[in-house]
């Protein structure tokens, strides 16, 4: 490979990564004004939380311009991501003709649904999904539950920017991690306890156990990630990676509806949380059964 064409390659790279950072830390008070200005019950907050869109959140530098409109902001969001995209079709380079790509001649697209390891890491990456988007859209109810309104800015801010931190930690430690089960199961551990202490508090203690859950979050979003190819042979990383979102995204929708339900069942908030604790336990029993070599 040539030094420019590497040069491109970690470009394009950096800037998906980034816009994969745009869709997932855009700080969200997207929902507590959507809540607001539609009257959503806890229910339909679960349904809006499953839905792809939800994924471009807005944060207060995107809602001035745009006269405050979560409409418009969710469409600002959203261009820098396409800019991106373009961008990757017109620099990524192309395969050349008759070259020794290890990839050539791959017709399988479709995932290989009766392998146990695709269902194993849709599961567990469902479980991260699950408690991230779950914690953005039940901790404004539960804050205001408690009649502490004022918190709900701070603790979405610590929730969302806390995997700030976690991602530089990843930069340094991922090689030493990533073909290991504890990191996987310690954190999901960790996940229980922060939502333990989100659920039992509503002070200063809420927003560090909110951003605990974004740190825990952040941790292993890289590590969900880089399952396929850490464990497939790569004609099968694509469908594998394919199979890998439709669980986890399905699932936490799902988990997202149930969490809703619960809140309207009982009439507390706390409760949208069960579902969302019950989330993390694939993470912790499914893991250590993931044979961390490719198949």
């Amino acid at each position: 490979m040539q030094p420019r064409q590497f040069a491109i390659i970690v470009l394009l790279l950096c800037l998906l990564g980034a816009a994969l950072r745009i869709t997932l830390l855009a700080v969200p008070p997207v929902i507590p004004v959507i809540q607001a200005d539609l009257h959503l019950s806890g229910t339909e907050i679960g349904l809006l939380t499953g839905l792809p869109v939800i994924l471009f959140a807005l944060i207060p530098l995107v809602l001035p311009p745009v006269q405050n409109s979560w409409r418009l902001g969710l469409a600002a969001w959203s261009l820098p991501v396409l800019a991106i995209a373009v961008l990757t079709a017109m620099l990524a380079p192309w395969p050349r003709q008759g070259g020794n790509d290890s990839l050539a001649g791959v017709t399988q697209w479709w995932p290989d649904w009766k392998n146990p390891l695709v269902w194993r890491v849709g599961f567990v990456f469902a479980s991260v999904n699950s408690v991230y988007f779950g914690a953005n859209a039940f901790l404004p109810g539960l804050l205001g539950g408690a009649g502490r309104s004022d918190l709900i800015s701070g603790a979405l801010t610590a929730l969302n920017f806390g995997q700030l931190p976690a991602s530089v930690l990843m930069v340094v430690a991922v090689h030493r991690i990533e073909r290991r089960v504890w990191p996987y199961v310690a954190t999901g551990c960790l996940i229980l306890l922060s939502l333990l202490g989100v659920v039992s508090t509503a002070g200063a203690w809420t927003l560090f156990w909110a951003g605990a859950v974004g740190f825990c979050c952040g941790l292993l979003l890289p590590l969900g990630l880089a399952l396929p190819p850490l464990l497939m042979a790569p004609p099968d990383v694509a469908r594998t990676s394919a199979a890998m979102f439709t669980i986890s995204y399905t699932l936490a929708m799902g988990i997202s509806v149930a969490a809703g339900a619960a809140w309207d069942l009982t009439g507390r908030p706390v409760f949208a949380f069960v579902p969302i604790g019950l989330a993390v336990l694939p993470l912790v029993l499914l893991t250590p059964a993931i044979r961390f070599h490719r198949s």
